[in-house]
């Protein structure tokens, strides 16, 4: 992409925009109000299906329209789309989603295609705090051994997942709640089932001081 210092769009200046991901809709809405409100600072940068939102009152319910939805979509995709995958996978992160953004980036496409791209990267929290702050991706051995020596493993192991039912689900929780702020404490994990070089907690002692091993297996 070829960046005009001169103009007001903020789509503009990036080739990929992640948000923070607690799930995928408020992603989406979060783009298609981005790209909006785009529009309506810097029309020069957009076609004619867009410029008919120029004057538009930009508000919540606006954001789940399907014709707003299908006018954004080439944008979405192009820019942020394949920044989901992995939160699609995975679910909410919290602080890690916009970093599993950002992995899902670099993994979409080969590595001589993400060299020079730059990423907007917007996180937000309970809605009272916010950081925005951009990247470039720069070309060399680092980028490489990123990608193909430190990245690579995290669709494998997510295909190595253990399916579990709804009902399995809710009693490893409600187990989990019986056991919240008890101390001393040894859990009944069984390590067989963690991935390896896991850790995991062995016990906390009867001041709350918390102890871990790597499972090795």
């Amino acid at each position: 992409m070829t960046f005009k210092l001169d103009t007001k769009s903020v789509l503009d200046h990036f080739d990929a925009i992640i948000f923070h991901s607690p799930y995928s809709k408020l992603v989406r809405k979060a783009f298609t109000w981005l790209t909006l409100y785009d529009v309506q600072i810097d029309p020069e940068c957009y076609d004619s299906n867009l410029l008919k939102y120029v004057n538009t009152n930009i508000n919540v319910d606006l954001l789940s329209k399907h014709n707003v939805i299908e006018d954004t979509e080439k944008l979405f995709s192009k820019q942020t789309a394949r920044t989901l995958s992995l939160s699609k996978s995975i679910g909410n992160m919290y602080t890690a989603s916009i970093f599993a953004g950002l992995i899902s980036y670099l993994l979409s496409k080969p590595n001589f295609e993400v060299k020079e791209k730059r990423i907007a990267l917007f996180s937000f929290g309970s809605g009272m705090c916010s950081s925005f702050y951009s990247m470039t991706v720069y070309s060399g051995e680092k980028l490489d051994i990123l990608i193909d020596y430190l990245l690579q493993h995290v669709p494998v192991i997510l295909e190595k997942r253990i399916r579990t039912s709804a009902s399995e689900f809710e009693k490893i929780v409600e187990k989990r709640e019986l056991f919240c702020n008890k101390a001393p404490f040894e859990p009944s994990t069984n390590i067989e089932e963690l991935f390896p070089n896991s850790w995991y907690l062995t016990h906390i002692d009867n001041t709350f001081k918390r102890y871990y091993k790597q499972n090795n297996l």
